[in-house]
């Protein structure tokens, strides 16, 4: 594997020599990049993934050991996998989010978003729908076991908030529901939060620009953020453009991770935590990446910057200073790629306890999952 120096090394005490390829029942096709790096070292891996031939596959749940190995402790026939009760997809769940009490899965299926129950071994399942749209929607676990999913709705963007028996938590915004950007089609969405849970960060695309909207826990739009709560992204030439994920920085500040229609290359930008562009990072300027299509972003916990990227047929990781400027220490001045036998394609970044950064990804038609020792 051509991705080895001094901060960027496979851990060979992970799968075979840093690289589990997964093996699902059957063996057939799966999908499962998807990454939640658990504080006891296993890892849950999520996506889409068939049991059986000739199906459309299912959305589904797996867990891994520290090693890589499939933990066979986990799922509904304790082969490491669980998949959503009563209904197929033919998309993959998104996000996964857990709780104290349980694992829950998102998965969009046209104008509904499925929300799917387990206890923290992939058992008991339980299946709730959400009213909403969502192209990528992902799921924020909150206290008492309750969940924030963002979606949207004839009359703009909307936060549902859920309990854990799927209902509606009908002391937030109205029956459990609360509209933003009221007005506008919103598609597209990511959600996160700053260490405190004290401010939520919805994004996404909103008439065919890029947003960062912030508000309270409780629902209520952060005037003070932005412009009246909601930072628009803006492209040089005016093209259409899409926030895919943000990230809260220790400093308070918002990181966005943009993807720009058509061929052009994705960038990232930096707001200060009132909402404006920080001056600090880049010069103030968007800090284009080294792929066409940025894929997912990751904060390490000394405040490297670490992006996946994919550019046909080259996909990789880059890493970045806290102000914006490569890491000329980490792969090839600032840029790790993989030669395609090691992934085909890349599509999430996590941290692990340890500090090791995990990346999910295929190898042909099965998922791969990396681990990485960063400096």
């Amino acid at each position: 594997m051509n991705a080895s120096n001094k901060t960027a090394e496979f851990d060979d005490t992970f799968g075979e020599r840093g690289k589990q390829l997964i093996y699902t029942p059957g063996n057939f096709y799966n999908f499962l990049p998807g990454l939640y790096p658990s504080a006891d070292g296993t890892i849950l891996i999520y996506g889409k993934y068939l049991r059986e031939a000739f199906t459309p596959g299912f959305s589904g749940v797996g867990r891994l050991l520290k090693n890589g190995e499939t933990d066979t402790t986990f799922g509904d026939t304790l082969d490491g996998f669980t998949h959503v009760p009563e209904a197929s997809s033919p998309l993959w769940a998104t996000d996964i989010a857990k709780t104290t009490r349980f694992l829950f899965l998102v998965t969009p299926t046209g104008d509904k978003v499925m929300l799917s129950r387990f206890d923290l071994n992939g058992k008991s399942p339980a299946l709730f729908t959400i009213d909403t749209m969502g192209s990528s929607p992902s799921i924020l676990g909150l206290a008492d076991d309750k969940l924030l999913v963002p979606g949207t709705s004839q009359e703009g963007g909307v936060l549902h908030r859920r309990l854990p028996d799927g209902s509606n938590d009908s002391t937030f915004g109205t029956d459990g529901q609360q509209l933003f950007l009221e007005g506008r089609f919103v598609e597209s969405w990511c959600a996160t939060s700053n260490k405190e849970r004290s401010l939520i960060y919805v994004s996404g695309m909103a008439d065919n620009k890029g947003f960062i909207t912030c508000m309270t826990p409780d629902g209520k739009v952060r005037s003070e953020f932005a412009d009246e709560g909601t930072y628009r992204v803006e492209t040089p030439n005016g093209s259409g453009n899409r926030c895919r994920k943000v990230v809260v920085t220790d400093d308070g500040g918002v990181l966005g991770l943009i993807s720009v229609d058509g061929m052009e290359p994705g960038f990232l930008i930096k707001l200060t935590p009132e909402g404006v562009i920080d001056e600090n990072f880049n010069d103030g300027n968007p800090l284009t990446l080294a792929g066409t299509v940025g894929e997912d972003l990751a904060l390490q916990t000394n405040g490297l910057i670490l992006v996946a990227h994919f550019s046909a047929p080259i996909c990789g990781i880059s890493r970045y200073l806290e102000n914006g400027s490569s890491d000329t220490g980490f792969g090839q001045n600032g840029h790790l790629e993989f030669e395609k036998d090691v992934l085909s394609s890349i599509k999430r970044l996590a941290i692990d306890p340890d500090g090791n950064l995990l990346v999910g990804g295929t190898e042909g038609s099965i998922t791969a999952i990396l681990r990485l020792l960063i400096g």
